[in-house]
């Protein structure tokens, strides 16, 4: 009864948020002490998940693998139930795609897409996989794969980043010594046009003073001639 019921409650939340913007955004800003509706979600999801896998699916290399999940089909239909309604959820809004992504472990939608991927194979292997969920499942998969890209291109903006930091932080820094270096030379190249102007200054003064000289002289001897 309780495999039906919750069927039917994730079955019923995707079909009033699939085509309805306006929904996506109230079940977003849905709480519950003091958690949001989209992570409540994703605890439902997260517990249908053996923890190895959840682990696994931390790493960077783990999250571009096939994995196998190796559960019972009711942990299968449940967490897919469950990865399409978060899908859903995340269809053209950001906040909740924000919120959805940032409480899945790795950050990441790659568990989602693995969990459809499996769900679509079972349902064929079982002979029950109809076109309306086909059509609809992989849509979803599709705007999921969608975002995996941008944030698998995220993370590879960051890595670069953090290696040009690294690279930087390895180069050597300048000691004070190359810095006072640096000042003194600056200092000295400034240093000819102050000893120009100081040479000019000279030789005026000694003009000035040679000029003096003379006169004085002049002075004295017309003087002695007016005394003769």
């Amino acid at each position: 009864w309780s495999f039906d019921f919750a069927l039917m409650l994730l079955g019923l939340l995707t079909n009033c948020v699939e085509t309805h913007p306006r929904n996506r955004t109230t079940f977003g800003k849905l709480k519950k002490k003091r958690k949001s509706a989209c992570h409540l979600i994703v605890d439902i999801f997260l517990r249908t998940l053996p923890q190895s896998i959840v682990q696994a699916l931390k790493s960077p290399k783990q999250r571009k693998e096939e994995v196998d999940f190796d559960w019972n089909p009711e942990q299968l239909v449940i967490s897919s139930y469950t990865s399409i309604l978060l899908g859903c959820l995340m269809r053209k809004n950001r906040e909740n795609k924000r919120l959805i992504l940032g409480y899945i472990p790795g950050h990441s939608p790659v568990i989602l897409i693995h969990v459809l991927r499996a769900f679509l194979a079972f349902q064929k292997d079982a002979r029950v996989l109809t076109t309306e969920t086909l059509v609809g499942t992989s849509s979803v998969i599709s705007e999921l794969e969608n975002m995996l890209k941008v944030v698998t291109d995220v993370d590879a903006n960051m890595v670069e980043q953090d290696d040009e930091q690294k690279e930087q932080a390895r180069k050597p820094q300048n000691s004070k010594k190359e810095l006072e270096n640096e000042k003194e030379s600056k200092t000295f190249s400034k240093s000819p046009k102050s000893t120009r102007r100081d040479v000019d200054i000279s030789k005026k003064n000694e003009g000035s003073d040679t000029r003096s000289k003379k006169k004085k002289k002049r002075a004295a001897i017309s003087w002695e001639d007016i005394e003769k």
